[in-house]
């Protein structure tokens, strides 16, 4: 099962481009056997990023004359920089702190110092440790820095993803990155949520394409979409699943120009999931991940992120498989189930009526009660129990406690049945789940009031 794959490659060393992520890689696609591993060359650039050289660190301690260890490679990936050059040297304290990163509202956290993945050409050496630890050293002895690494500037990155075809090429991306050194959440945890995706659609046959992919943060995605032309042009839309396995509720951040049919999903969704409290924000206003990749000028792929937060543990050695949940990476699993199915199955509807059908007339049995109407207790609370309909736990318990919809819903059906209006336009003005109005609207369809008919490409 996918949290054993996880807790494997959750202590690797995933920088950009190394050993360990290419062995994380090569277990990724060994338990998801159709994704496949993709290449670029090392000599490339683009849109003047380069392909990253493969770094490998062999050791990387820090000790005080007393050969107290203070950081170390061995003991935690985060303790060493990325892409740190070898050194061997014994300096000064104040020599030192240049070469320290810790954080002070985050004291006891080993943070992770990425800057030197974006800018290989011009590495610099560093350790990070605990803000606690780096205030405790004493000015009253020397340190020694001993790093032995290396870097091949002939080693081809690699990257991966995870194809469904549809019946059409129009495809939705589900990203997440791959790399992050020792960290499960902000990443590797998403990723696998996306994999996942794509594994549960096999059987299934879809109008759409989908695909997932595993990237290297932005640098990988600028690559993925400038070595594939097709690929490009065939993604309509992505999203971006971030730290799916923490303790913490969704959060939407909207693509660049807040337009995409994800967006409007998805707002609608979260809209139902929490009701009135507001989880919807700007593109990339919290956090930014490779989604500014895919919704950029020249690719124009709307991009938005759907997310857990606050993450507190964000880019530190607390983000790790201790505090991932499989609970939560299945609620962003299903989440995103939810997305497609409203991708696949929103329809036109139209009315083979003019005027206003009798829905309490015996023969079709489909009113919808008021909850009051002139002093007069109704029955719109039983309208739940009326109708048999696949719902999920939240959007019954939304229904219960909104039962007050259903008969404004039932008239909106009525009105907007006029061939222009889809089921999302009915279930967004009703604030009624999308699979309950699918479900009413197909018993109409059986009564033969309503024709539903394909949305145009």
């Amino acid at each position: 099962m996918y949290m054993n794959l996880i807790k494997e490659l959750a202590p690797l060393d995933r920088c950009h481009s190394g050993p360990e992520m290419e062995l994380a890689y090569e277990k990724l696609i060994s338990f998801y056997p159709d994704a496949r591993i993709i290449n670029y060359c090392s000599k490339q650039v683009v849109d003047y990023w380069t392909v990253p050289p493969s770094w490998e660190c062999k050791k990387a301690t820090l000790t005080d004359d007393n050969g107290n260890i203070i950081a170390s490679k061995e003991r935690h990936n985060l303790e060493v920089f990325s892409y740190s050059p070898t050194v061997n040297l014994k300096i000064s304290l104040e020599e030192l702190q240049s070469h320290l990163f810790s954080d002070p509202n985050r004291p006891d956290a080993i943070c992770f110092h990425f800057r030197n993945q974006y800018r290989h050409w011009e590495p610099t050496w560093g350790f990070s440790i605990p803000h606690n630890v780096r205030e405790s050293l004493s000015n009253n002895t020397k340190y020694n820095i001993n790093i032995k690494s290396s870097f091949d500037y002939n080693k081809d990155m690699i990257q991966s993803d995870y194809h469904h075809q549809g019946q059409i090429d129009d495809t939705y991306l589900f990203i997440g990155h791959f790399d992050h050194p020792s960290q499960v959440n902000d990443g590797l945890a998403g990723c696998v949520a996306a994999y996942e995706i794509i594994k549960r659609l096999k059987n299934r046959k879809t109008k759409y394409s989908y695909r997932a992919f595993a990237s290297v943060e932005i640098v990988g995605s600028n690559f993925y979409l400038f070595n594939d032309d097709k690929l490009a042009s065939d993604t309509k839309e992505g999203l971006f699943l971030g730290f799916s396995g923490i303790n913490q509720p969704f959060v939407y951040q909207q693509s660049f120009h807040k337009k995409s049919k994800i967006d409007r999903i998805t707002k609608f969704l979260l809209s139902i999931k929490y009701k009135d409290d507001e989880r919807v924000y700007g593109h990339r206003e919290l956090i930014g991940n490779d989604e500014n990749i895919f919704d950029s000028a020249g690719y124009n792929i709307p991009t938005g992120t759907l997310m857990r937060w606050p993450f507190k543990d964000y880019h530190t050695d607390k983000d790790n498989f201790n505090n991932t949940k499989k609970s939560s990476i299945e609620e962003t699993i299903d989440f995103s189930m939810q997305i497609i199915d409203i991708l696949e199955n929103d329809m036109l509807v139209e009315a083979l009526y003019s005027g206003i059908p009798s829905l309490a007339n015996p023969e079709l049995d489909l009113y919808l009660s008021l909850d009051a109407v002139s002093g007069v207790s109704g029955s719109s609370k039983e309208n739940l129990n009326k109708f048999e309909c696949e719902l999920r736990e939240y959007e019954r318990t939304y229904l219960k406690n909104n039962s007050q919809h259903l008969n404004q819903f039932m008239q909106n059906i009525l009105r907007m049945a006029d061939g222009s209006h889809t089921l999302l336009d009915i279930s967004e003005k009703s604030k009624i789940p999308f699979n309950y109005t699918a479900m009413y609207v197909s018993l109409l369809g059986h009564k033969g009031l309503i024709k539903l008919t394909g949305i145009a490409k």
